[in-house]
């Protein structure tokens, strides 16, 4: 029975911990708040000091939603490209076919 809780809490930390390096870096979040305490009255210069910590490309978590965050204008084309058919494949969302509609009126 120890080595079964072992072996399992040992296999839980390590896909955690190999999930975990995928994602790009980032301040650690608060439990309900996320990283909100970190984005002041200016948004985009909290941002652009945040960036110039963790790098062109970081996680941020506004409230419990993750939020990747891209600081240079190469990042999106790159990461656009590279995974472009995923991108493709998205469900167009209604709010966005809704102001297309207003726009174009």
């Amino acid at each position: 029975m120890l080595i079964g809780s072992s072996s399992l809490s040992l296999q839980n930390s390590t896909l955690q911990t190999a999930n975990e390096t995928n994602l790009p870096p980032g301040p650690k979040p608060w439990p309900i708040i996320g990283n909100l305490n970190l984005v002041g009255s200016i948004p985009h210069q909290s941002l652009h000091f945040l960036s110039q910590k963790y790098g062109e490309l970081m996680q941020l978590k506004f409230g419990t939603l993750p939020v990747v965050v891209a600081s240079s204008p190469e990042m999106p084309k790159q990461f656009l490209r590279v995974h472009d058919t995923t991108f493709a494949s998205r469900p167009a969302l209604s709010a966005v076919n809704t102001l297309a509609t207003i726009t174009q009126t």
